[in-house]
C-alpha cells in the first residue's frame, strides 16, 4: 500500500514498482502534483517525469485499473465541504462525514497584528474554514551595495 500516493513523484514510483505484484494507492487526488523550480522540458512526455504524480503515471500506463473514490471527507466540517468539493474535486463530489460542532478551533494566543490575517483567522473560527490569497512573490532579488 502506498499512502499519500498523489504526492509521490512518478520517477520515485518507477524505482520501486517492480518490487510488488499488486498495489493499493491511497491518496487525495485534489492535491497539487509534485513541482520543481528548474526547467522541465527534458522530461515532458516521458513516463519518469518527476513533475507528474505516481498515480497519474500508473493509471496512464495501466488501462483498466479500478479506481474507487470515497464520497465522504472526514477532514472538513459540513460548512466547508460543499465549497471545497465544488472547487477542488469537480470530478467527484463528496460530503462531510462530520456533523456541525464536531470540529472546532480555539484561539490560544493574541492576534497577529495583521488586520487581513486576523480577519481570515476570525472567519475560519466562526465558519470552520477560510480562504486567504497570499500576495504575489517578487521575482526580483534584493540588491546589496
Amino acid at each position: 500500500m502506498l499512502d499519500e500516493s498523489y504526492q509521490m513523484r512518478s520517477d520515485t514510483l518507477l524505482q520501486i514498482v517492480e518490487r510488488f505484484e499488486r498495489g493499493l494507492f491511497v491518496g487525495d487526488p485534489g492535491q497539487l502534483d509534485p513541482f520543481t523550480m528548474v526547467g522541465t522540458e527534458r522530461w515532458i512526455g516521458l513516463p519518469h517525469d518527476p513533475t507528474l504524480n505516481g498515480v497519474s503515471v500508473m493509471l496512464a500506463h495501466n488501462q483498466g485499473i479500478p479506481e474507487h473514490r470515497l464520497p465522504v471527507s472526514w477532514r472538513l466540517p459540513p460548512s466547508a465541504a460543499p465549497t471545497i468539493s465544488e472547487v477542488f474535486y469537480p470530478f467527484a463530489g463528496f460530503a462531510a462525514g462530520t456533523i456541525p460542532g464536531t470540529r472546532s478551533l480555539e484561539f490560544c494566543t493574541a492576534a497577529f497584528g495583521d488586520t487581513d490575517l486576523d480577519e481570515t483567522v476570525a472567519m475560519e473560527f466562526t465558519s470552520g474554514w477560510a480562504l486567504r490569497e497570499l500576495p504575489r512573490r517578487s521575482s526580483r532579488m534584493p540588491v546589496s551595495c
